[in-house]
């Protein structure tokens, strides 16, 4: 089990150091871009409802299982962006995730935009989204559930309020869920519902 949650972990690591020879001419001199961003959020359901509503497929998806509590742990490297309102980032995150008493670790590579609806020095918000990010489970049965498989995708949709160019902060909101897109015959699905988030960027 742990030689392969290390294999995953070192293909991860490969995987962002690729996209930072490949972003390395990104221009960022205007003080609201930053090539880094390091990310730390979590969700517990004793303080968080686990029935917030999510948007209409085929925007976004629902899912027949939720955690219970979820710590999430990511890195993402900007791509591409405009003067202001529009960014692309490459990234990848680790998540451990709770469900009816036991643990599961999730691993994931993902592309996500950025889609800014005004900038005002020290206060712009923004949505973001990405969609079928390649994802790795530890366990595909778990809390007495088979859900899925071990290989799956990631799907997350969320809004920030990023603090630049005077801090380089950001803190929001993330709806994450989890399943294999109906590839196999089993997908019930897996759901983060409402993942508080803090990143800084560098």
């Amino acid at each position: 089990m742990f030689k392969k949650m290390a294999q995953v972990m070192v293909a991860c690591l490969f995987f962002c150091s690729l996209t930072a020879v490949f972003a390395g001419g990104v221009d960022s001199g205007n003080g609201y871009w930053l090539k880094n961003d390091l990310q730390f959020g979590f969700y517990d359901q004793s303080f968080l409802s686990p029935n917030i509503p999510v948007p209409p497929r085929p925007l976004f998806w629902k899912a027949k299982h939720k955690v219970d509590s979820a710590y999430f742990f990511l890195y993402q490297r900007l791509l591409y962006h405009t003067q202001k309102y529009f960014s692309v980032y490459v990234g990848a995150d680790v998540a451990p995730l709770r469900y009816k008493g036991t643990t599961n670790m999730a691993f994931a590579a993902f592309l996500a935009i950025h889609l800014y609806l005004f900038r005002v020095h020290g206060f712009s918000p923004y949505i973001n989204y990405s969609i079928a990010g390649p994802t790795i489970l530890q366990k595909s049965r778990w809390g007495g559930s088979h859900f899925s498989n071990s290989f799956v995708f990631q799907d997350m949709i969320g809004a920030g309020i990023s603090l630049m160019p005077n801090v380089p902060l950001a803190f929001g909101f993330n709806v994450i869920h989890y399943s294999n897109g109906d590839i196999f015959p089993k997908n019930s699905g897996l759901q983060i519902p409402f993942e508080m988030w803090l990143s800084y960027s560098f």
